[in-house]
């Protein structure tokens, strides 16, 4: 494997929607756009002292929750985070990611109701965030890209009412 490459298997979602795996060593990689059961080739772009991130290059082989995304902005838009997974693992990520963080930052255990789905699997969300960014005098807003401090120019989103 090339120099910063590493192949991973994917066994969690964080809180945020990345993939959660581990090195050999035990060190943890934040991987985003995986899935878990994901067996992938990643490249460390980030080392800290207790973890590491990894950009997605190659999934060799899938997991059960893995989906083709919808949108074909997907693999730049720095939106949707888990339009790569089936429902039924977002809202698992989700409703886990909602009951750590309670446990995390106010030390509370306590049982959250099932996360319902949306009733239609596209054209549902009434929120979206832009980004702003001044060029030539001139503010422009939109959406923002998965690395980097460009803007994305998306014509259409097919999450977005």
């Amino acid at each position: 494997m090339s120099e910063g490459l590493v192949e991973l298997t994917v066994h969690d979602i964080a809180a945020g929607g990345d993939g959660v795996a581990r090195l050999d060593s035990g060190r943890v990689v934040f991987v985003p756009r995986t899935a878990p059961g994901d067996r992938v080739v990643a490249r460390l772009t980030e080392n800290r002292a207790r973890w590491s991130r990894g950009r997605l290059v190659h999934v060799r082989s899938g997991g059960a929750g893995r989906v083709d995304p919808v949108c074909r902005h997907f693999h730049a838009c720095g939106g949707c985070g888990l339009q790569h997974l089936d429902t039924d693992t977002q809202i698992r990520a989700l409703e886990r990611g909602v009951t750590e963080t309670l446990a995390r930052i106010g030390g509370a255990r306590i049982p959250i109701r099932p996360i319902r789905p949306a009733r239609a699997r596209l054209g549902y969300r009434n929120r979206v965030t832009f980004t702003l960014r001044r060029s030539g005098g001139r503010a422009i807003a939109g959406y923002h890209r998965l690395t980097g401090p460009r803007l994305l120019d998306v014509d259409t989103c097919p999450l977005a009412e």
